[in-house]
């Protein structure tokens, strides 16, 4: 029996206990107070964003609205400014105005469009804020998870023999 491998049970020691607890306390205090942070910032950006979209919304609005109301008598006026100076018909010159305002009309509005998505990153900082915060707590997580290295093992003088 001499000779057989003797086993040494080393306790956790208390302090190690309340360090993992204290350890994921402040973890935990630490995401709370970025989440916190975080809604924050979002207010901010919406705030910011809604103040940057007031102004330029009214004008678009008020200037639509007078262009929308004088669009009809334009071209009417084109259609019988053709017909006169042309030998089309009046219903052929309307047809003409038309079509050239159909093209015209899709073309704004495209380019309108494409300008409207690529001014959409309200949130940019927001969302690089919270990448931010990921990484930071994958981290913390990588680092809490690594193995802590215990107590050197005992000597043979350390060793219990029965």
């Amino acid at each position: 029996m001499v000779d057989q491998a003797q086993v040494t049970t080393t306790p956790t020691p208390p302090e190690a206990e309340r360090s993992v607890i204290h350890n994921l306390s402040e973890f935990a205090s630490d995401v709370f107070t970025l989440c916190e942070l975080q809604a924050r910032l979002f207010s901010a950006d919406c705030r910011e964003g809604l103040q940057k979209l007031v102004s330029p919304l009214i004008a678009l609005v008020i200037g639509g609205g007078l262009l929308m109301s004088c669009l009809p008598i334009l071209l009417a006026a084109c259609a019988l400014l053709l017909a006169e100076t042309t030998k089309l018909t009046l219903a052929q010159a309307f047809f003409v105005v038309l079509g050239v305002g159909l093209v015209l009309g899709i073309g704004i509005a495209l380019t309108g469009y494409n300008a409207l998505r690529s001014e959409t990153n309200l949130f940019a900082r927001s969302l690089k804020e919270c990448d931010a915060n990921a990484k930071w707590m994958k981290g913390v997580l990588q680092r809490l998870g690594r193995p802590v290295p215990l107590a050197p093992p005992p000597t043979r003088s350390d060793r219990v023999t029965y």
